[in-house]
């Protein structure tokens, strides 16, 4: 079974850990709005197939 061995001494930061783990986080949530606002964008001002009022038929 793992994890059963002799206990050794935590040498790493908790917290430091944790703030990377926010920060890692906050990046693709950063990432992830901008990625919609540049679609949003682009459909906004990318030109449509058709020019003018549409045929009535």
């Amino acid at each position: 079974m793992k994890g059963t061995g002799t206990p050794r001494p935590n040498t790493g930061s908790t917290a430091r850990d944790h703030l990377a783990n926010e920060r890692t986080y906050l990046a693709w949530l950063r990432t992830g709005i901008s990625v919609s606002s540049l679609g949003i964008a682009i459909a906004k001002f990318a030109p449509t197939a058709v020019s003018g009022p549409l045929p009535q038929e």
